[in-house]
């Protein structure tokens, strides 16, 4: 086996270990005397298992730049020239974003309470942009050593490709906190799926806007320029 195949099989076995305690997370909660629907409506926004949770597919197809334009990678475990263990690790690293912006954005609501409503959405609005920018930074440093595949230009991917890759955080970390904030308005499976869509879709929108007004972040060779510019269903040159 080679060495590459033999750290496909490594990362896949400690991804499901991983995804395994996410899973049995909700029934030790309720042996405790939590609550199992709050997790579990976390975990479909979070896209924990396709074949249980219907909202994850929309969501890993619709939103996740490291994982469909970022990585590129060409392994044996892949999809999209993606590794499938990178699927499954994307639950643990989301899970972990999303808690902190939820943790930090109370705290800040809670500071600010005592200001004006259009101010406390300035100060909520900026906040909400700087850290998905430093969640996104602090990722693309993370997987920059990745021994399978380099970044065209660095500094570019750090600065430029970091905060294409907020735009998702950007979305998805004020509407997550709506699920369940206020008492006694308890979201259900499918209120949270819709709200995920949605956010999902609305991503795809800016990334597409980016797509046709921005461009690639580092200039493109014509040799892999795409034959059609612009939208193949609106023709220049009919």
């Amino acid at each position: 086996m080679s060495t590459m195949s033999r750290e496909c099989n490594e990362n896949l076995a400690k991804s499901i270990e991983e995804r395994k305690s996410l899973l049995l997370a909700p029934q030790l909660q309720k042996e405790m005397g939590g609550s199992e629907v709050g997790f579990s409506s976390s975990n479909l926004w979070l896209a924990q298992d396709p074949s249980k949770r219907w909202g994850e597919l929309f969501f890993l197809l619709y939103t996740p730049f490291w994982l469909t334009l970022c990585l590129g990678i060409i392994i044996p475990y892949k999809l999209y020239e993606v590794p499938h263990t990178t699927f499954l690790l994307t639950h643990v690293c989301f899970l972990f974003y999303h808690v902190s912006s939820n943790m930090t954005l109370r705290r800040l609501q809670h500071s600010i309470d005592h200001l004006p409503e259009k101010t406390q959405w300035l100060f909520k609005a900026a906040w909400i942009l700087a850290f998905s920018y430093f969640m996104a930074y602090l990722e693309t440093l993370a997987i920059s050593n990745f021994p399978y595949y380099e970044f065209v230009d660095r500094d570019a991917m750090y600065k430029v490709g970091s905060l294409f890759y907020a735009i998702y955080f950007m979305v998805s970390f004020p509407m997550f906190l709506r699920i369940d904030e206020k008492p006694g308005n308890q979201w259900d499976l499918p209120r949270v799926a819709i709200d995920a869509l949605g956010a999902a879709m609305l991503v795809t929108i800016i990334l597409d806007w980016w797509r046709i007004f921005l461009g690639p972040i580092v200039p493109v060779p014509d040799s892999k320029q795409c034959l059609q510019p612009g939208l193949p269903w609106f023709p220049r040159n009919p």
